[in-house]
Formats: structure tokens, sequence, C-alpha cells
């Protein structure tokens, strides 16, 4: 699911939901290297986990552990491209305790393993991604009329 998509589904009807799952958004994109379970979400966004799961659905398409998977992948992927880590390390850092996990998490992904990615992304490009990897997802209807914008490290 593409962060684009969330944003273009957004009515009238289900951007109340993002006030319901905010809490939850944002403690991913801060906390997504360390192991995140439903009830830790669902605790920080005060509701109960079914509530959350109705409600992340609703607003995003996705299941708040889709999301977290997303974005764990897709900093993995900037990562890829531009650290020297191995995919180890690299797995480790973007919340991953075993390799094979990540592996075929990454495989589902992209449809390519992370080494293969690792050798076309520096083969394509001149210089290094821009390791921005989080998306700001609009909360509120005012922010709806605004572009999605990256967020995070350079």
């Amino acid at each position: 699911m593409k962060i684009e998509h969330v944003i273009e589904t957004f009515t009238n009807e289900n951007v109340h939901f993002m006030f319901d799952i905010r809490d939850a958004i944002e403690y991913m994109n801060k906390n997504y290297m360390t192991p995140i379970h439903l009830d830790t979400l669902a605790r920080v966004s005060c509701t109960c986990k079914s509530t959350l799961q109705r409600n992340f659905h609703a607003a995003t398409g996705t299941s708040p552990m889709q999301y977290l998977k997303h974005l764990r992948m897709n900093l993995a992927a900037c990562m890829l491209a531009n650290e020297n880590k191995s995919i180890v390390e690299i797995s480790i850092d973007v919340g991953y305790n075993s390799i094979s996990s990540f592996n075929r998490h990454f495989l589902s992904e992209f449809k390519i393993t992370p080494s293969m990615w690792r050798r076309q992304m520096r083969a394509k490009l001149p210089h290094p991604l821009p390791l921005r990897h989080f998306y700001h997802i609009p909360i509120t209807p005012d922010d709806r009329t605004h572009d999605m914008e990256l967020v995070g490290q350079n």
C-alpha cells in the first residue's frame, strides 16, 4: 500500500479516524527499531486493540502491523542503498531480530532480495538517496490540502 493512496482516499467520513490513530503512527515512526506490539499501540492510542485495528484500517486501508512493516522496509531500502553496514546490521537497525524474517519481508515488499537491491541501487545512483524515511500523514482536514511531505533523517 502506498502512502499516497492513504491521502487520496481521505473523506470527511474517515478523516476523524486519523485523530484516533495519530498516536499509534507517531509511536511507530519514533520506535520502529524496537519490538512493537498491538497491545502497546492500543495503550498509546488510549483504545482497545480491536478499535485501533478497525480505525487504522478505515483511515489507511492497512493494519497497524502492515504499516510498521512498510515503514521498516522503506527505511531498510534507503539504508541498503546508502550505507556500508551489513544486511544483518541494517535488519537489526530497522527492528528485525531475525535475518530470515527481514529477508522474507523485504522480498515480499520489493520483489527483490536485499543484496540484489543494494547492488542495483548502487549501480544506478551517482549519489546516495536521502535518508528521508517517515511519511507525514495529514491529521486534520486542513492538512489534506497540502502535499504529503517526507520527514526524518537526511
